[in-house]
């Protein structure tokens, strides 16, 4: 799957926040969890529109771009952080301001007009989501850990150094999972996004069914 921000290459279009973002979605659409349905990693692409108050320029960027008119789905994914309520009305009103439908709720298309637009919210990418990041989402689904013994692990030694050294107070969700992959030879040097790429994530969990759900429905529209 090709990665471009600056050229509409397919029809189906997903715009997240941020690199990683970007990275990690391609991956799990390339996986092999989703290898029945070749749509996923061939008729969809995936497009970084940058940081939280980027997404309104981005659009109108995009509306602009060479192969628009025959967009039919775009997918607006970002982390909704530590305001649900906050992160939704950022993205209604960057839908609002650049002219495109606007959902009242995540995980709902809109037919208005094409193209048809839907958003959600990471770390739970559902119809109720809940306060996280992408890296919550990940720490979910780290692989090589049935058991959940290592991120027990993990998790106890990030959270007992916060305490002891009064560190990490904002970003512990970042802390964990870089950890994590920080102890394991394979990711040891790698962000989410290229850790993901190494298959540090199980893309057959089930945190990512809501996620594959929303994405079919714009296919069986």
């Amino acid at each position: 799957m090709p990665i471009e921000n600056d050229r509409i290459l397919k029809n189906y279009l997903i715009l997240c926040e941020g690199k990683d973002a970007q990275l990690f979605l391609v991956n799990y659409l390339e996986s092999k969890a989703l290898r029945d349905d070749q749509r996923f990693s061939q008729d969809i692409q995936v497009l970084d529109f940058g940081g939280i108050g980027d997404l309104r320029k981005y659009i109108m960027n995009l509306k602009n771009m060479e192969g628009y008119e025959a967009v039919k789905h775009i997918l607006i994914i970002q982390d909704s952080e530590t305001d649900v309520n906050k992160a939704i009305s950022s993205i209604q009103n960057a839908l609002k301001g650049s002219g495109l439908s606007t959902p009242s709720k995540c995980n709902e298309w809109v037919y208005e007009a094409k193209p048809y637009v839907a958003y959600s919210l990471f770390p739970n990418c559902s119809e109720k989501p809940i306060e996280g990041t992408l890296e919550d989402l990940c720490w979910r689904i780290v692989a090589d850990d049935e058991t959940g013994e290592k991120r027990e692990d993990v998790d106890s030694f990030v959270s007992r150094f916060a305490q002891k050294h009064n560190t990490i107070r904002t970003f512990i969700h970042k802390s964990r999972i870089h950890t994590f992959l920080s102890v394991n030879d394979r990711f040891v040097t790698k962000k989410v996004g290229e850790a993901a790429k190494s298959g540090a994530f199980d893309w057959n969990n089930e945190c990512l069914n809501s996620l594959r759900g929303l994405i079919e429905k714009a296919f069986d529209d």
